[in-house]
């Protein structure tokens, strides 16, 4: 158990073709972030590059940011489906100003995966291009995207059981959203 209020991960630039598993944590908050940042993911690539990064059977808050997701193809195999980020079963994923850029859309690939009890939220200029699917929510999973930036991806957001909250655009994805099982797309709240 990790106890102090916050602990910030500083990760120098360089190629990480690592597949980054943390399992069984409880945090109040535990920041990964890139020492060089740029403020617009798509212009440019990213200076730490990572191949995947999993979260599973934890609690607390996650944040990562400034990480640019490589050798996708070769990510981590669950359940015949490769995923470059991934929290499975608790905690909550904050991804802000990532990059996800390799060409996947010819293979079963989620770009960023939220399944079992899990919160996902992706923001800041998160940037995806030519994914086969960009952003999913399995089961009990929530999944909230905006401020996201991209084109050329076949699948922007599904929701196979679990619920999305999105409005993506046409230009973003060749099918901005989709459901699977029980899925749910929430594209705007409405007060009762």
């Amino acid at each position: 158990m990790i106890s102090r209020t916050g602990i910030s991960i500083w990760i120098e630039e360089g190629v990480y073709l690592e597949d980054v598993v943390l399992t069984n944590l409880s945090v109040s908050a535990l920041y990964f972030r890139a020492v060089q940042t740029i403020a617009d993911p798509s212009a440019s690539d990213l200076a730490v590059k990572l191949r995947s990064f999993k979260i599973a059977y934890s609690s607390g808050y996650f944040f990562m940011s400034g990480i640019q997701y490589v050798d996708q193809a070769n990510a981590p195999l669950v359940s015949d489906q490769r995923r470059s980020v991934q929290v499975e079963q608790g905690g909550y994923l904050a991804v802000s100003g990532c990059k996800f850029a390799e060409n996947v859309k010819s293979m079963d690939h989620v770009s960023i995966y939220a399944g079992g009890s899990s919160k996902l939220h992706v923001y800041g200029k998160t940037t995806f291009i030519n994914q086969n699917v960009c952003m999913s929510a399995t089961l009990l999973a929530e999944l909230r995207a905006g401020d996201i930036q991209g084109s050329s991806n076949l699948v922007g957001a599904l929701a196979d059981s679990g619920t999305v909250r999105a409005s993506i655009s046409s230009s973003f994805a060749t099918t901005p959203t989709k459901t699977a099982s029980y899925g749910l797309i929430i594209t705007k709240g409405t007060v009762m």
